[in-house]
């Protein structure tokens, strides 16, 4: 039904953030990763960050470091940039953990 919905109204980023969580939790890396992305593109400025921690959280646990690094690093300068955020900690932590994972290989 959410899949439905998500290409009914395919401009609406809300809805298709709901349906990448589904299929998230379901361990659909591809498809949850398409409607991440297509979430966050639509999504206007400034945009909000879930989309970008769940494609972290999922390349990380897919072992795609490199990735998730990405990730990380627009958080972090979205964060910076669009929130003007100073809570930055967590970010830069995630991002040394996983350059950790990456030299470990």
């Amino acid at each position: 039904m959410l899949d439905k919905l998500a290409e009914h109204f395919s401009n609406d980023p809300t809805i298709l953030q709901e349906a990448a969580e589904r299929h998230d939790r379901a361990d659909h890396f591809y498809t949850a990763q398409e409607l991440y992305e297509r979430s966050f593109e639509i999504m206007p400025e400034p945009k909000y960050l879930p989309s970008l921690y769940h494609r972290a959280f999922m390349y990380d646990r897919f072992g795609y470091y490199e990735k998730a690094i990405e990730m990380w690093e627009e958080i972090l300068m979205r964060q910076k940039r669009d929130w003007n955020s100073e809570d930055i900690q967590w970010p830069e932590e995630s991002i040394q953990i996983l350059k950790n994972k990456t030299a470990e290989r």
